[in-house]
């Protein structure tokens, strides 16, 4: 008010479980103005600092040079004035009729090579109670030299970008020193730069199941001018998880064995959990399945079980968690006041969600109440008895307490209560204040009515005639249900129920629904998806404040068409259907266009089995397999062209032969023609920039050598087992650099595939041929190409040439039999860290 500053009081408080972290706040509010000269003073500080802001976020990413100094002028005054004086009266509290704004003077100074110039702003202010009282508000734009010496502010911002790219690139450990980092930075900023002081001003340890942070502050001399850079850069973790693990993610707590713990409710328990495999979070539904057992009772032994799908297959072995003993006083809805009738049995309604509680769950003791739950005697006006509810069975350990008023049959009354049939809220965001509903004499409009059985005439009051409790969400759509328990005269329980609509929005334009809709998106051939869509309701009205961002998977989801092709005709399609709160709400529709996806070097691979020469002018074409991100693709999103040369013609590029039926002739000296591959990607690849796709094949003569198209092949692990087949693990199946098992630094692998060949029963040597895998990381089919060296072994003579494909299947991961870890994140110890 004008006479004392305000204040915004309140607390936050986050629960998970049974423990929770909670912070003040503690706001004051400015004193409004009240004479001339204190208005004057408040305006033009709130004109002056919304006018700077309003003009830097207006001018974000904008070079300001001559070329453009007075078009930014005309938007200061045009555009941004007049909404920074508006808000800057709106917030002071000071009425306009109080305050006048005078002629506007925008001054623009050109810049030249040897200094700045500058757009100038001053606005004056006036009070119209004392004309004396004047003040201006005014700021100054930079407008950039010309020309010259290079900017030092520019190096400055481009150092400092370098700086935060390097170390985002740079692995930090634990172990990282402040001399690794001074290193990093002067390699990526050269002699330019001077690297000062590197100052760790804070530093929290990664973990094995958490990664760290480093706060640094960096001191760097580019051109003269120094600058401080704070930078926050995140730690590895110490280890990572390796397997498949489930996580716990809303646990009550946790046991002395860090074993995940759930209340009882009465109801089955369906811990929300993550599955993982190593690093990577497995989609529920798409790569498993979760069934439960034993999760209803207190028990150490409820258990559920992941079931594979996709990549994955089998059941695994039971994951436990234990049901504790809820607490009757903090986990159920009951009254804390109610009136019985003497002699009859005293029975609260205790609810446990929408699970009421029974006699085997609670015992009622308590003066003046008989060995058969019953009161004998009234108690007096303004006298309670005190009612302990004491938890049993799932509930022991805990009680709460009743304040009971007993009265005569004859003085007991019943109440009956009705909900207008009218009444149909519909979702809006905001909690229905049931208090509010109810009719009284203050309230004649409200839809609930409590009213005297005998006297419908007669409307009760809620804490003096009842108390309620409301066992369901007041927000969100669907059933509330709520109860009432009798007070004073007035005995019993009633249970009732109302329904929230969801808001089924018609015009779809009220939902916004946002991406990079400037992008084209590049084809993948699972389907091509938007990166990060976003849905928000834009409310009924053009303000902000009604505005609410929906969830996906909440309050609706996304499904795509035509996202698998690339076409000129047609775009990709992603659409918004609608769920929970906004279900029955028209769909909202968007479509996104798909570009071809650019092959280049480092995404592709390209395969070409070799030939064995038999005769002259006979064609030995060899059809590549080409391989995008290790997925091999079809050959009708390519053409090949081919080109060849015999041995010794083969070093020069000028001398090969295009000839796309590779009809080749082997001149008496040579032993070989080598032929090179063109990949031309078409449909929905194409060629980076620059680019070239190639690969290289050979056309060998086979005398005195072991013909690999005849070879057998057979695979094997570290210790010799012959393999069948490989087991799914999500990373890539290899061959070991040598081939050979009993190397010295053969790798202790999963995914290390040995192989042996041989033709006619012989073994041929590893290191005549080479090992190459295509396909080889998901389920399905890998293909192994083993493709001849055609030259001597290091120890003899032997000669291997020509090529054999040979697949192997790539099973689905099974969970039959396998015990999944666990893992459990301690989120509130984390949340307190953060907030404290």
């Amino acid at each position: 008010t004008t006479n004392a500053a305000g204040s915004v009081t309140g607390k936050v408080t986050i629960t998970s479980g049974t423990e929770s972290a909670e912070t003040a706040i503690d706001k004051t509010i400015t004193k409004l103005p009240t004479t001339p000269a204190d208005k004057v003073e408040t305006v033009r500080a709130a004109v002056q600092d919304a006018l700077k802001k309003a003009v830097e976020e207006a001018l974000e990413g904008t070079k300001v040079t001559n070329d453009n100094a007075q078009d930014i002028a005309n938007q200061i005054a045009e555009e941004i004035i007049p909404a920074a004086v508006a808000k800057a009266l709106e917030e002071t509290g000071v009425s306009p009729k109080d305050i006048a704004i005078g002629e506007v003077d925008i001054k623009v100074s050109p810049s030249d090579a040897d200094s700045e110039g500058s757009i100038d702003v001053v606005i004056p202010i006036t009070s119209t109670e004392d004309s004396a009282q004047t003040g201006n508000a005014q700021i100054q734009v930079p407008i950039e030299k010309t020309g010259g010496e290079q900017d030092p502010d520019m190096d400055a911002e481009q150092a400092e970008n370098t700086i935060k790219d390097t170390l985002g690139k740079l692995e930090i450990t634990n172990d990282t020193t402040t001399d690794d980092i001074h290193g990093a930075i002067q390699e990526a900023l050269g002699d330019d730069a001077v690297i000062g002081d590197i100052e760790v001003v804070e530093k929290t340890e990664a973990t094995e199941e958490n990664p760290g942070s480093l706060s640094l502050k960096i001191n760097v001399t580019i051109n003269g001018k120094t600058i401080i850079i704070n930078i926050v850069v995140p730690i590895k973790k110490t280890g990572s998880r390796t397997g498949v693990y489930v996580r716990f993610t809303d646990y009550d707590k946790l046991d002395e064995n860090d074993q995940p713990c759930y209340k009882y409710t009465g109801t089955a328990i369906k811990p929300a959990v993550e599955v993982y495999h190593n690093e990577t979070l497995l989609a529920l539904g798409t790569d498993y399945t979760i069934s439960y057992k034993n999760n209803t009772k207190v028990s150490s032994a409820a258990a559920l079980t992941v079931k594979g799908k996709g990549n994955f297959t089998g059941t695994s072995n039971m994951v436990n968690f234990t049901i504790i003993n809820a607490d009757i006083a903090a986990d159920t809805k009951h009254p804390t006041k109610m009136t019985v009738v003497a002699n009859t049995k005293v029975a609260p309604v205790i609810l446990n969600g929408t699970k009421k509680l029974t006699a085997k769950d609670y015992m009622l003791t308590g003066e003046g109440l008989d060995g058969k739950g019953k009161y004998t005697d009234v108690t007096a006006d303004g006298v309670f008895n005190t009612l302990t509810v004491k938890g049993i069975g799932s509930y022991e350990g805990s009680s709460f307490d009743i304040q009971v008023k007993v009265i005569d049959k004859s003085a007991a009354k019943k109440f009956t209560v009705t909900i207008d049939k009218d009444f149909q809220p519909v979702y809006d965001a905001k909690a229905i204040n049931l208090t509010s509903l109810f009719q009284s004499a203050d309230n004649q409009n409200g839809v609930i009515a409590v009213t005297d059985s005998a006297d419908p005439s007669k409307l009760l009051r809620e804490g003096e005639d009842f108390t309620t409790v409301c066992i369901s969400s007041l927000t969100n759509a669907g059933t509330v249900q709520f109860m009432l328990t009798g007070m004073g005269e007035y005995t019993g329980t009633v249970n009732k129920t109302f329904k929230i609509n969801p808001l089924k929005v018609s015009d779809s334009s009220k939902f916004a629904v946002t991406f990079d809709e400037n992008k084209v998106y590049e084809y993948k051939a699972s389907g091509t998806t938007v990166d990060n869509p976003s849905v928000k309701y834009l409310g009924e009205t053009d303000a902000q404040t009604d505005d609410c961002i929906l969830r996906q998977g909440v309050d609706y989801k996304v499904s795509y068409s035509s996202n698998k092709t690339v076409s000129d005709a047609k775009d990709a399609e992603l659409k918004i259907t609608f769920l929970g709160n906004y279900k029955g709400s028209t769909a909202v529709t968007k479509t996104f266009k798909i570009k071809a996806a650019k092959l280049s070097a480092q995404n592709t691979e390209v395969t070409v089995p070799d030939k064995v020469y038999a005769k002259a002018d006979k064609a030995y074409k060899s059809a590549p397999i080409v391989s995008v991100d290790g997925v091999t693709i079809k050959a009708s999103n390519y053409d090949v062209s081919y080109r060849w040369a015999t041995a010794s013609k083969a070093a020069n590029d000028a001398d090969y032969v295009s000839d796309d039926k590779v009809k080749i002739t082997i001149a008496e000296g040579d032993s070989y023609a080598k032929v090179k591959v063109t990949i031309t990607p078409k449909g929905s690849y194409t060629l980076a920039e620059g680019a070239v796709i190639e690969g290289e094949y050979y056309v060998r003569k086979a005398e005195g050598a072991a013909d690999l198209s005849k070879a057998k092949i057979t695979f094997h692990d570290k210790t010799g087992n012959k393999l069948k087949n490989l087991e799914y693990n999500g990373a890539a199946f290899y061959t070991p650099e040598g081939n050979n098992p009993d190397a010295q630094n053969a790798p202790d692998d999963e995914n290390a595939v040995y192989v042996r060949v041989s033709v006619k029963n012989k073994l041929i040597d590893p290191s005549l041929y080479d090992v190459i895998w295509t396909n080889a990381t998901a389920k399905g089919k890998a293909t192994v190409v083993i493709r001849g060296k055609g030259s001597a072994a290091s120890h003899g003579n032997d000669i291997a040439v020509g090529s054999k494909n040979q697949s192997i299947s790539i099973k689905a991961m099974a969970f039959k039999g396998r015990s999944l870890k666990t893992y459990m994140e301690k989120a509130v110890e984390n949340l307190k860290k953060i907030l404290f």
